[in-house]
């Protein structure tokens, strides 16, 4: 591992920064880290931001990673949030490649390796594997069978079978058609990036909170495309921090907004021009996108007026609204 000690100025030629974000995660943080320390590809740096965690996490960081060279910790002094907390990692970082690998998320010794290797070899900015699952003793059993149905059902090797390493931005513009809310790529720990991407295609969209990673992904790829081995590389580890005390409309609602916003990009964002130029079955995507759009418009505003004190829903409303004005008349008077 390299030094940290030089000015950050150009991306380090070959180097990955590993990025970890972390926030009350002190019950696993040793786990990963050690799962970071046995990498096989020893060009790395580890970037380690908190988001002003109440635990002992930023304790056991510091302990875990003295003497460890090529380590930065930063501490947020205001929590950034899911979104904000991953782009500030990838602020820090200053290698050429960025691999996640969250707080309670394992990686194998040769993943990095591979990854790269895959990338490079293929000439991809983005690297996808497969993972496993570790789920904890509190998620229930029905949880666990939809989940993993889920992946089933949404899983590169289902979504394209006939694709061995490499999805062109062509063909995975023709599975976004189908399934634009959908996530087939996976966790950010499954994901290794080219630096480039950044700049090209921007940061996190920090007003999603569910399919934030997806959304990204999306980005990247639909413009450029992307490498994946089926090799299990890395381990998604789940489990429950009080989300089922979330009341069946409220996680309807939240889905709803999250969908809303992906679907307003897809419309509306510079990154999806091409996308929405593509053709099918004579029907303009664009206007297969409104379509979906106005629809959510229409399902949050059955659901919103339960929440008239909830100003961030509100406004994400207004932000993510339809543009012309004779669709956003339709919803004018809930959302102000």
């Amino acid at each position: 591992m390299r030094w940290f000690g030089r000015k950050k100025t150009s991306p380090v030629k070959g180097m990955v920064s590993i990025c970890v974000p972390t926030c009350n995660g002190a019950d696993y943080l040793q786990d990963t880290f050690n799962s970071i320390l046995t990498q096989t590809y020893r060009d790395i740096e580890i970037i380690i931001v908190d988001d002003n965690s109440t635990d002992n996490t930023i304790k056991i960081v510091r302990e875990m990673t003295h003497g460890v060279p090529g380590v930065k910790i930063i501490k947020n002094p205001v929590r950034l949030g899911l979104g904000g907390n991953w782009n500030k990692c990838m602020e820090m970082a200053t290698g050429e490649w960025i691999k996640f690998a969250f707080q309670d998320d394992l990686l194998s010794p040769d993943c990095i390796e591979k990854l790269h290797g895959l990338a490079t070899r293929t000439n991809n900015i983005m690297a996808v594997c497969g993972r496993d699952f570790i789920f904890q003793e509190n998620i229930d059993a029905i949880f666990q069978e939809k989940f993993l149905n889920y992946i089933k059902d949404n899983c590169i090797t289902n979504r394209f079978p006939h694709h061995s390493e490499a999805i062109s931005a062509e063909d995975f513009a023709v599975h976004v058609e189908k399934y634009p809310v959908f996530n087939c790529i996976g966790e950010p720990t499954a994901v290794m990036f080219h630096r480039s991407v950044i700049s090209r295609f921007g940061k996190f969209n920090v007003d999603l909170t569910q399919i934030i990673d997806w959304e990204y992904w999306m980005r990247v790829a639909i413009n450029k495309g992307f490498c994946f081995t089926r090799e299990k590389l890395a381990t998604f580890r789940l489990h429950n921090k009080g989300t089922s005390a979330r009341n069946r409309s409220e996680a309807e609602l939240s889905d709803l907004i999250n969908e809303l916003i992906v679907y307003h990009e897809l419309y509306y964002s510079r990154y999806y021009d091409d996308f929405r130029k593509r053709i099918k079955h004579g029907l303009s995507i664009k206007n297969l996108m409104k379509s979906k759009l106005i629809n959510r418009y229409a399902s949050i505003q059955s659901i919103l007026h339960q929440y008239p004190d909830n100003e961030n829903w509100l406004q994400l409303m207004k932000k993510y609204r339809l543009k012309e004005n004779f669709l956003f008349s339709m919803f004018h008077k809930n959302i102000h």
